[in-house]
């Protein structure tokens, strides 16, 4: 797992076993933050996180700032006694490459702790070259996730954009959350996701992914989904009808 490399006043350095000795240059943490917000491509940058691609001590590298979930309270709250964001997508990202499956190289995280809660955050990942999938790519995509799902890990955000055909031709993932799955619930989960964020009307993915319906926990994802489904349009139904300041 990650170890601490580098600690300055509120800040730590939390870097890849493997890469400690290639990343001795860093000094400054405050430094290498500027650094980031200084690179020259911004691949995303929303209310949920700030993405960007640059160069770091000769490597073409990822930075992202989980914006949202470094500023909600919960997530902050419960830092305390588990791991950070960022922490916690480094981890995951190293036992994703113990286990065989094809994702971005991680390199470190950066995180903020004031009080004991997480404050601030940063991931950082080797970029690699791909091409994103699309719903032609869905007969891989499906056996991916399964392959993921029995080595114990779901992806918890299975979007066309967050798989990718490399220059190889292979199929890997990036942005995946890589959390345990355990049982049918989270299996399903997940292809639900898949099912619906890619808005596959029509698409019997059950059948596809071949889920066992006498699951209980089958049915209690799919009740679990249907329920979040509701809840975002009746939010979204208000969010118009709510009126405006004049």
């Amino acid at each position: 797992m990650i170890k601490e490399r580098l600690k300055q006043g509120s800040w730590t350095l939390l870097c890849h076993p493997a890469q400690q000795s290639l990343l001795a240059e860093i000094e400054n943490i405050g430094q290498l933050i500027t650094q980031f917000q200084q690179f020259p491509v911004t691949l995303k940058d929303n209310h949920r996180s700030l993405v960007k691609r640059g160069s770091l001590c000769g490597l073409d590298v990822v930075v992202k700032r989980p914006v949202d979930k470094n500023r909600r309270l919960w997530a902050r709250l419960s830092s305390i006694v588990t791991a950070g964001e960022a922490r916690a997508t480094i981890n995951n990202l190293v036992k994703l490459e113990q286990v065989k499956i094809s994702s971005v190289k991680p390199l470190f995280a950066l995180e903020r702790r004031v009080a004991g809660l997480v404050v601030d955050s940063w991931i950082c990942y080797e970029f690699k070259e791909g091409t994103r999938c699309n719903v032609s790519d869905m007969n891989r995509i499906i056996p991916f996730l399964q392959n993921m799902h029995a080595r114990g890990f779901r992806h918890g955000d299975p979007t066309w954009s967050n798989f990718l055909t490399g220059q190889d031709g292979a199929l890997f993932t990036i942005d995946t959350k890589a959390k345990p799955c355990k049982g049918a619930y989270h299996a399903t989960v997940d292809f639900e996701l898949l099912r619906r964020e890619n808005k596959l009307k029509g698409v019997n993915i059950a059948e596809l992914a071949q889920l066992n319906k006498r699951k209980f926990g089958y049915w209690l994802a799919v009740v679990y989904m249907s329920l979040k489904a509701g809840r975002s349009v009746l939010k979204n139904k208000l969010k118009k009808n709510r009126p405006k300041n004049t």
